[in-house]
């Protein structure tokens, strides 16, 4: 397993995003994508040390290939963008088409863009709404955890607080976040081997742990109400 194939492939495709070049590839592809899903495990079993139990739980035994997304990008989505995203990138998560349990980011790419993190994505308003007033009501333990992680929120924001709280609400800069995220960059090209790369990763988890707990805990009530109610309608139904 070497961070250069995985690299490498990266920087080849970037200058040859097209379909001949990528099929006529494929088993430099196939090489770099069996060295990226062994860290991907590497990366697992590091989470795993340090989550909650119920998360360590659902991925001790996890296949890390699901944890993958694919390089070929959606043709329906991305029309104006190249057929392929020559980055590898996975979500550590037993499920990452789920929002709960929250899980940790990985990307692997050239020229200083690879990072890892963690964070809570609202997919619909119920969602932003369920964490923002999470937020509102503990906002000074999220500070706490900020300071003592030493990381940076960031992802996307409103220009004004949300019009359900007051403009000087003591966590005004915290509710004007539609995600929440923590991410630090990861020199892939400064480590001499895989152990000290994991021993790196190993740091930042145990930094951004509490705060993928705090969300998930913000994030939570929402889903146990859409499992309930889903129950409810089965129940009806059969």
């Amino acid at each position: 397993m070497e961070f250069e194939n995985m690299l490498r492939y990266c920087r080849e495709l970037e200058m040859n995003n097209n379909r001949t070049w990528f099929h006529e590839n494929h088993a430099q592809y196939e090489k770099a994508k069996a060295d990226f899903t062994e860290l991907v495990d590497m990366v697992k079993y590091a989470v795993v040390e340090r989550v909650d139990p119920s998360l360590q739980e659902r991925l001790l035994f996890a296949d890390p290939k699901p944890m993958i997304y694919r390089i070929p990008r959606d043709a329906r989505m991305y029309k104006t963008k190249p057929p392929y995203n020559p980055t590898w990138r996975a979500y550590i998560s037993p499920d990452k088409k789920q929002l709960l349990p929250l899980g940790y980011i990985l990307r692997v790419a050239p020229d200083g863009q690879s990072h890892f993190g963690t964070g809570a994505w609202c997919p619909d308003r119920e969602y932003l709404n369920r964490a923002r007033d999470y937020v509102a009501g503990h906002w000074e333990e999220l500070e706490d955890l900020l300071e003592e992680s030493g990381l940076t929120l960031l992802g996307e924001k409103l220009k004004r607080c949300p019009g359900e709280y007051e403009p000087d609400h003591p966590a005004a800069e915290y509710l004007k976040h539609k995600s929440w995220i923590f991410i630090e960059d990861v020199p892939v090209d400064d480590f001499e081997s895989f152990d000290e790369y994991i021993a790196y990763i190993s740091a930042l988890i145990d930094r951004m742990e509490p705060l993928r707990r705090f969300f998930e805990r913000a994030l939570q009530p929402i889903v146990d109400s859409i499992w309930d109610r889903l129950s409810d309608i089965n129940q009806t139904r059969f």
